[in-house]
């Protein structure tokens, strides 16, 4: 008998992406929970047709949000995914056999996340990031936390790396990963301790060249092309805006002494 595997995706007017990972996540999920926080499109609508498990939970923040998704899964193996991530066929296999190899025993495991471009580029050589996206819940749980969604591993615990990918449909249009950066500098500008101001400073003054050093040559973006420089550019630009809305919020809060 193969070992059960819940799916959870958290949304908010994601009607646009939640088809396709729903489907995809269904080549190895038993069961697809969805986890909406207000969507104003079909989001639900869609997800519901297709047979997924939705719930309405209030944003409560990254961390948060996760852990009640995962208070809602029936099975203790997990799969976190955001409805921008899209399971391969190769990856389902990997998960399911992994799985059932695992049985109900502890297991944190891995998967390369790879960007996948408007058009449907494959970048698989710049940015790939590895996820701890498939646990069990008695092993580790999401964090308590309004900014932070990812665990840190468990005393005596490692991530098993699996070699097959996730592919990460992060934006329609470079105009949606500008707003996307923005979103997300406002939540970690909001949620995380604050540096010194003289520290904030001098990120403001210097730290573009070194974000965008960061993105481009470190994360190679540069191997992906013009379209590699523009998302370098845009990335390093929403790393620069985490600093400048820090620096409102230290003022602000300097103000209120």
């Amino acid at each position: 008998m193969m070992t059960p595997v819940s799916c959870y995706i958290r949304t908010l007017n994601e009607a646009h992406n939640i088809e396709r990972c729903i489907r995809a996540a269904q080549q190895v999920a038993d069961e697809v929970v969805v986890v909406d926080s207000g969507s104003s499109d079909d989001t639900v609508r869609i997800a519901e047709s297709l047979g997924a498990r939705v719930l309405l939970n209030a944003w409560p923040g990254n961390g948060f949000q996760k852990r009640f998704a995962e208070d809602q899964c029936r099975h203790d193996w997990l799969l976190d995914l955001d409805a921008d991530e899209v399971v391969t066929k190769a990856l389902a296999d990997e998960i399911r056999r992994t799985v059932d190899a695992a049985g109900q025993s502890a297991g944190i495991f891995s998967i390369p996340l790879i960007t996948v471009s408007p058009l449907g580029q494959r970048f698989f050589h710049s940015a790939v990031a590895r996820r701890n996206k498939l646990y069990n819940r008695r092993v580790v749980r999401m964090p308590a936390d309004r900014a932070w969604d990812q665990f840190q591993l468990p005393d005596g615990h490692r991530a098993v790396p699996l070699r097959a990918t996730l592919e990460h449909w992060s934006y329609s249009s470079l105009e949606q990963l500008v707003a996307k950066f923005n979103r997300s500098s406002s939540a970690r500008a909001a949620n995380t301790l604050l540096p010194a101001l003289w520290k904030i400073r001098l990120r403001i003054l210097f730290g573009y060249p070194f974000y965008f050093f960061q993105f481009y040559i470190s994360r190679a973006w540069f191997r992906a092309g013009w379209e590699g420089l523009c998302i370098a550019l845009i990335a390093a630009f929403g790393r620069l805006l985490r600093d400048i809305k820090r620096h409102e919020r230290a003022l602000a809060e300097r103000s209120k002494r």
